[in-house]
């Protein structure tokens, strides 16, 4: 794993924190402990990329809580909800909202360790895309200056879900070169 993603661990048991951040350590993982959800959304505008660890109950901010806010804020970061008090219906909540894994206590720490790495791996994936995407847009939006409103629509199209099989905006025929976005709009084979 690059040196640039930390495992961001959250639990307000002291003994845990630091328990969870010796046993990472030794998977050469870079980790920072925090001793709430409140500490690590403080500290969020400045945190590294990473994944995150946490557990499911603390005072404040819940492990569950903490996965909405993210969510909401749309923080890129994989979580791994960890509970001593695992039953269904929580796991399932946490899955919904975005955790990656959930493990309930007493875990294995070759359990812990693989679902990290597997969490930062996804993580890593993530953030490469982000940047395909990313540059994706930027030579659409070059390409929509230089072609006017065909580019305009193929980029309309592209913000607004991606590109599905279509049909010809010339000649009403499918076309195996292009595609429609969710909302329905196709754009040509080549510019006007």
């Amino acid at each position: 794993m690059p040196g640039s993603s930390v495992v961001h661990v959250i639990d307000d048991d002291e003994a845990l924190r630091e328990s969870l951040a010796f046993l990472l350590g030794t998977a050469h993982l870079a980790v920072r402990t925090y001793e709430s959800a409140t500490a690590f959304l403080d500290a969020l505008p400045r945190t590294d990329p990473g994944c995150i660890v946490t557990d499911v109950r603390m005072p404040g901010i819940s492990g569950v809580e903490l996965l909405r806010r993210l969510k909401n804020l749309e923080a890129a970061f994989p979580v791994i909800v960890i509970t001593g008090h695992g039953d269904v219906p929580l796991a399932v909540e946490a899955m919904k909202l975005g955790a990656v894994d959930f493990l309930e206590k007493p875990f294995e720490d070759d359990a812990l360790i693989a679902a990290v790495q597997s969490a930062l791996g996804r993580h890593e994936h993530d953030a490469r895309r982000a940047a395909e995407k990313a540059e994706t847009f930027e030579r659409i939006a070059s390409l929509s200056a230089q072609n006017g409103s065909a580019g305009r629509a193929f980029e309309r199209c592209v913000q607004h879900g991606g590109l599905t099989g279509a049909l010809c905006a010339t000649s009403m025929r499918p076309c195996p070169a292009l595609r429609s976005c969710a909302i329905g709009r196709h754009f040509p084979t080549r510019a006007p």
